[in-house]
């Protein structure tokens, strides 16, 4: 699927129009069900969104007792590991206490066995979205933050990986050869499920794979985990910065 483009011309207002469609969201998902559910990534991408909505007061009014925050994917260590998407969220946004702790649900990598790490996760999800806030078997988030990385990687479905195929689960432990590591992350499934999927791309080293995947987009081609992100039912839009955005992009927009 062909996402939508926005193009800002720094981090700053990229995290300002990223934040206000969150707010718009948050709202309309506490009016239409009473609550809001919103997916959280890592990498350097959100760290401004996170800190705009922890601090300026245009989101005062967030509802933030009504949200319940996620997490698309994480590295398997503690939660106050400096590589923990959790750490990183709670350092720049959890900290203020505007999130009841109980709102919070995090993938509990400090346990030894990754497998049962995303089983429990997985637990939590179905105890969270009864078969009525799914849609086609499968959990369906209001909000759904992704990142890019420089292999063509999303979440942590990361390319030549098992999880890439995996349809039925909910969240799983994805082996990671090129990072001899685990990694835990929600499935293409349950990432297609979400009513409005945002991708953010700040860092300027990420032109050159911004450049390939929406070239292949044009020529309907797959060849990275990021196009299999394909919503069954919502939004897709990436926000992307002027020095992110390839140069044909542009002209293409402004044309």
């Amino acid at each position: 699927m062909k996402p939508e483009i926005d193009i800002s011309e720094d981090e700053k207002e990229l995290a300002r129009r990223v934040a206000n469609r969150v707010l718009e969201q948050a709202w309309a998902g506490v009016k239409a069900r009473g609550r809001f559910t919103l997916v959280l990534t890592g990498g350097d991408s959100p760290v401004p969104l996170y800190r705009l909505l922890a601090k300026d007061p245009a989101y005062r009014d967030f509802p933030w007792r009504k949200t319940l925050c996620f997490f698309g994917d994480e590295r398997h260590v503690p939660p106050d590991d400096p590589e923990s998407n959790y750490h990183q969220a709670h350092q720049t946004l959890f900290h203020t206490g505007l999130v009841p702790e109980e709102n919070i649900h995090r993938f509990h990598a400090e346990m030894d066995d990754p497998d049962k790490v995303a089983a429990d996760y997985e637990g939590t999800l179905r105890e969270l979205f009864p078969p009525h806030e799914c849609l086609h078997g499968f959990p369906r988030f209001d909000v759904l933050l992704l990142g890019l990385g420089a292999n063509g990687h999303t979440a942590s479905l990361f390319p030549c990986t098992k999880a890439l195929h995996e349809n039925q689960r909910w969240a799983v432990a994805n082996k990671v050869p090129e990072l001899d590591k685990h990694r835990l992350t929600l499935t293409f499934p349950v990432l297609n499920a979400a009513r409005e999927i945002y991708l953010e791309a700040i860092d300027p080293r990420k032109s050159e794979i911004i450049h390939y995947v929406l070239e292949a987009e044009r020529k309907d081609f797959s060849p990275f985990p990021v196009q299999q992100i394909a919503p069954v039912s919502g939004t897709y839009c990436w926000f992307l910065t002027r020095e992110t955005a390839p140069e044909w992009l542009r002209q293409e927009l402004s044309s």
